[in-house]
């Protein structure tokens, strides 16, 4: 069995494998391209840009790919416990958790994945604004993840962005949700379409705060995982 930091470090980077991993299944589901939402490209741009549904089996992926990794964390991180002291058991849950978290994310947008693509060919433009509004949101936080992943933040300033973007996600969530009891009050939307609409406020709000919650696990730059990250050369 390797050293406590070495295996630390190695479930740390499978973990972030099943984040990068996800990433393809979220970002497709929501009909967005990486290579535009990770650009200087204005997020209003980005979203105009990917009006097109693309083919993409969540199902398919998660069976395949995903939840293989998942058990793959799970198994390694079981086997490493009882070679690590108090402080590596409190990682080694905190990547566990992470783990779970990305799944979920997985899960949550497979059901956002349906209205999306169904409400895409909607002649209501009210509603294609609201759906575009949930996809904004995600690429927002996905871009200020991967500006905290690509440079190095001391812990206390990622910890203080992640915990003020996760304040303004529902600040968002209940102004949208707002927003959307406005467009019914004026008969904009109907009630089946408002009632999925809802429904998928949530799932989104829901995905951000699980992906700012990864990211708070895995790139805080604090000095011990410093020392893990040059340890294994993962940045």
């Amino acid at each position: 069995m390797e050293i406590p930091a070495t295996a630390l470090t190695a479930l740390r980077k499978e973990t972030i494998h099943l984040y990068d991993k996800s990433m393809e299944a979220i970002v497709h589901a929501m009909n967005l391209h990486r290579s535009e939402i990770f650009s200087e490209i204005a997020i209003s741009d980005v979203i105009k840009h990917s009006a097109t549904p693309i083919k993409i089996d969540i199902d398919k992926l998660y069976q395949q790919e995903i939840k293989m990794l998942y058990g793959e964390i799970l198994q390694y991180a079981s086997l490493t416990q009882n070679y690590m002291n108090q402080d590596g058991n409190n990682t080694i849950y905190e990547l566990k958790l992470t783990a779970r978290n990305i799944i979920e994310m997985v899960k949550d947008v497979r059901e956002l994945q349906k209205n999306l693509n169904f409400y895409s060919k909607s002649n209501n433009s009210f509603i294609i604004e609201q759906y575009n509004q949930l996809r904004a949101e995600v690429v927002g936080v996905l871009r200020m993840i991967q500006e905290l992943r690509e440079n190095e933040f001391d812990e206390e300033e990622v910890l203080t962005r992640i915990e003020v973007e996760k304040v303004n996600a529902k600040e968002r969530e209940i102004a949208q949700n707002y927003e959307v009891d406005a467009l019914i009050r004026a008969q904009k939307i109907d009630s089946n379409s408002a009632s999925s609409l809802i429904n998928d406020i949530t799932f989104a709000q829901s995905i951000s705060k699980k992906l700012l919650t990864c990211a708070a696990t895995l790139w805080v730059r604090d000095e011990e995982i410093k020392d893990l990250g040059d340890e294994y050369g993962y940045q």
